[in-house]
């Protein structure tokens, strides 16, 4: 079979590689397109070409985008002539040397430009989705904005052929997506034999040095990507309060945090892959605080640990208002699926949250 992957993310190409590394057959080609925009993604690209698992490894990295006329012109060029649009974009590729004619079977994260441009220029069978982080579990994945349709349809494209064929997910139990296809659970990276995990510890250049076995307490920070008002202010609120806790808590920023932090807390100088720092490294016993992050319930999707998680998201009243109900939702599928689900925290003050940690000391103690 003719299979291709496309990324644009570390957590997918984890996901990926597990994958195909628990299902490659000599049978199977496999050809994996990377989408630049995360950071350290060409020196990941050439550890993924080392290893030797895909047929090929191709990269795309997007031009900025033009308004006016100009940027209508490009963007009716991108859905008219997906192939070549794909080819202007890219900027290396082994194995093959041109996007192949048909596929088989196309894995996609999340529909993105670059993923229906790959869709209509390969004849692609069918697509398979694959598993992005908690949005995976309760977002509409395959659905369209009623405006994109009706201009895919006006230039030669229907958009409705982009429905999956199935869902793969490290977790299908928590998944509220309703979506008509089977769902399919993800092999995780200790599902694989001991040769295969190296490789992908060799895409990420992972140290497994124990510095984060030293943390008993984690802040996942969270990016203020939707411009939540007063967002900040809490943030600074949240920092000063655990700072209280000296040496026991490490603040991990997240990829795409812009701000600096200031303070006494110890900031993580590693920013190891998260998904391969769980693996070996956070235990039942770590706390992870977070707004509400897939980081959090990485533990627990990946490798079935469980350690205590502090969930922020009733301190934002601002966040994703429209998303409440579903997010709220899956923080009771969590709590479901934990063997003990007093673990899972949702403290609504900052008051509770100086509770929660401190009820959580006392409980690891008694635990240990």
């Amino acid at each position: 079979m003719e299979i291709g992957w496309i990324c644009d993310t570390p957590y997918q190409i984890i996901n990926c590689l597990a994958f195909v590394l628990s299902h490659s057959d000599k049978k199977d080609n496999f050809d994996l397109y990377i989408v630049h925009q995360f950071a350290n993604s060409e020196k990941i690209e050439a550890n993924i070409r080392k290893t030797g698992i895909f047929r090929s490894v191709n990269s795309f990295r997007l031009s900025g985008e033009e308004k006016g006329v100009a940027g209508c012109i490009k963007k009716c060029f991108r859905i008219i002539s997906p192939k070549r649009w794909l080819q202007s974009s890219q900027i290396s590729c082994d194995g093959i040397c041109s996007i192949p004619k048909e596929y088989d079977i196309l894995f996609v994260a999340v529909l993105t430009i670059w993923s229906v441009a790959l869709y209509f220029s390969s004849n692609v069978k069918q697509v398979h989705f694959f598993e992005d982080g908690t949005g995976s579990y309760f977002r509409d994945l395959s659905g369209f904005q009623s405006r994109a349709k009706f201009v895919y349809r006006l230039l030669g494209r229907d958009l409705d052929r982009l429905n999956p064929c199935a869902l793969y997910l490290n977790n299908p139990n928590l998944c509220q997506e309703k979506i008509d296809c089977p769902i399919y659970s993800l092999k995780g990276i200790m599902a694989i034999d001991s040769d295969s995990r190296e490789k992908i510890y060799q895409a990420f250049d992972y140290k497994r040095d124990g510095y984060y076995t030293g943390y008993p307490i984690i802040y996942l920070t969270q990016p203020n990507d939707n411009n939540v008002p007063d967002m900040e202010e809490m943030d600074d609120k949240i920092l000063t309060l655990l700072a209280g806790y000296g040496k026991d808590v490490l603040l991990r920023p997240h990829p795409r945090q812009k701000n600096s932090f200031q303070g006494d807390l110890f900031i993580d100088s590693h920013q190891d892959m998260w998904e391969l720092v769980c693996a070996d490294q956070i235990t039942d016993s770590h706390v992870l605080v977070s707004v509400f992050s897939t980081a959090q319930i990485t533990p627990k999707l990946l490798y079935n640990k469980e350690p205590y998680l502090i969930l922020l998201y009733n301190l934002y009243p601002g966040l994703l208002p429209q998303m409440r109900e579903e997010i709220l939702g899956l923080i009771g599928q969590i709590r479901n699926v934990y063997t003990r689900p007093k673990k899972v925290f949702l403290p609504n003050t900052l008051e509770e949250l100086k509770e929660c940690i401190d009820y959580i000391a006392e409980d690891r103690c008694q635990n240990e």
